[in-house]
């Protein structure tokens, strides 16, 4: 699933950078099955300022979906 996130730097506007989802993990070891997760993402384009590799779902905004579709 692609996805829409938004950044600000010190002195620089807000700056939104596109990026895919690529697995679910649980939020922290303690909290193994619970229904609060951490989404890993990939960043598809470089930047000057740290994102993080692990976000969650309240954070961003959904641009495309994908259905991967099993013939057998």
């Amino acid at each position: 699933m692609r996805f829409k996130m938004g950044f600000e730097g010190e002195g620089s506007p807000e700056r939104r950078f596109t990026g895919t989802i690529i697995g679910i993990e649980d939020i922290s070891p303690q909290w193994e099955d619970s229904k609060w997760c951490s989404l890993k993402v990939y960043w598809d384009e470089p930047a000057s300022i740290t994102r993080p590799e692990r976000i969650s779902n309240l954070q961003i905004r959904v641009v495309q979906v994908f259905f991967v579709v099993d013939k057998y």
